[in-house]
């Protein structure tokens, strides 16, 4: 008996390229959006430089934390399920950037973007080529 050979059907990977290429431009614009947004900004919410240093810094921090626990969570229980609500999260919480009323607010909700950023590393790389996140 010979089996039909299946095609194979790209389109769900080019879907996939292309909502991860639009997540990782979002993500990259995100990270260094505050440094030349920072002199309309301030003005809005009395910052200072310092200010600005200490909420990229909490936005990078908390990103590096989370790749690391993101990325081994998302390796036990799917991409997707990782995924699919940070990226929810972090459109949400884009929107609540720009209602943000004090610096402890901005730097409260920049954090907590860093963490749904950190699950975007886990897709970067290749499964063999993690090291230490798996």
């Amino acid at each position: 008996m010979i089996e039909k050979s299946k095609s194979w059907d790209t389109g769900y990977e080019w879907k996939a390229v292309t909502l991860l290429t639009i997540g990782f431009g979002l993500v990259g614009l995100d990270r260094w959006i505050i440094a030349p947004m920072f002199s309309a900004i301030a003005p809005d919410l009395h910052l200072n430089y310092q200010d600005a240093g200490n909420i990229i810094g909490a936005l990078g921090l908390a990103w590096g934390v989370s790749a690391i626990l993101l990325g081994g969570l998302s390796d036990r229980i799917g991409r997707k399920k990782v995924l699919v609500p940070a990226i929810v999260l972090f459109s949400i919480l884009s929107g609540f950037s720009g209602m943000a009323v004090s610096l402890t607010s901005l730097l409260l909700i920049r954090g907590v973007m860093g963490v749904t950023e950190g699950a975007f590393l886990s897709d970067e790389f290749c499964r063999h080529c993690r090291g230490l996140q798996t």
